[in-house]
């Protein structure tokens, strides 16, 4: 059993797995795609949005992560709930 608080070690830049998954994500779009996250996050979905279809633009294929979150806002016109704090529950995607 993994402990749970140690679980980031699995994750580690050294670990070539990791490394594989994350080779098609270059700094450039991390930078873009953390700083749209945040806004996200904060309930500037209007940034957000600008940011995670940047981000999107970047890579050859839909990334489907981003995707849900652009689908989100969109559907809400950008316009953050009175009661938003700061995630949605995993069962609305």
């Amino acid at each position: 059993m993994i402990n749970e608080i140690e679980i980031w070690k699995e994750f580690e830049l050294e670990n070539d797995n990791f490394l594989e998954c994350r080779k098609k994500y270059s700094k450039e779009f991390l930078e873009i795609y953390n700083q749209g996250f945040d806004f996200y996050i904060s309930g500037d979905w209007e940034k957000a949005k600008a940011l995670f279809e940047q981000a999107q633009e970047m890579l050859e294929e839909i990334d489907n992560p981003i995707q849900k979150l652009l689908d989100f806002i969109n559907e809400n016109n950008c316009v953050t709930h009175l009661d938003w704090i700061g995630a949605k529950t995993i069962h609305d995607f």
